[in-house]
């Protein structure tokens, strides 16, 4: 007797998928699609890296720093498959950037404050 995974010659029997599948049919339904059990490639979270760098030119150099530590960070993160942490340091990232525009900006408002107080004083 022959078992049920080989032919009549002794051979054995694989179950083939068939050859006439398109691209976008599902596979019978006995069958698994072909890349069960493997996780979609992710793109790695934008690091923020050119905003950090602008808010330290031009707003605030010791936030911008900690913001261009953080986004740094980010892709080393990713390809070490800490997936979380790279997030985490994206996500630190923005809101450092962001701490570095406001402070920027509002060290600017004051600084024309003073001028346009001081310019008024003068004339006195």
């Amino acid at each position: 007797m022959v078992p049920e995974n080989y032919n009549q010659q002794g051979n054995p029997q694989f179950n083939q998928p068939p050859y006439n599948q398109g691209y976008n049919q599902q596979p019978p339904y006995n069958q698994q699609p072909y890349n069960q059990g493997y996780p979609q490639q992710q793109l790695p979270p934008d690091n923020g890296m050119v905003w950090a760098i602008l808010t330290t030119l031009f707003c605030c150099l010791p936030f911008g720093i900690v913001a261009i530590v953080k986004a740094s960070n980010v892709n080393s993160l990713w390809m070490s498959g800490n997936y979380d942490a790279a997030r985490q340091a994206a996500k630190s990232s923005k809101n450092w950037s962001i701490a570095a525009a406001c402070t920027g900006l509002g060290i600017s408002i004051i600084y024309f404050i003073l001028i346009i107080l001081g310019a008024l004083a003068s004339n006195f």
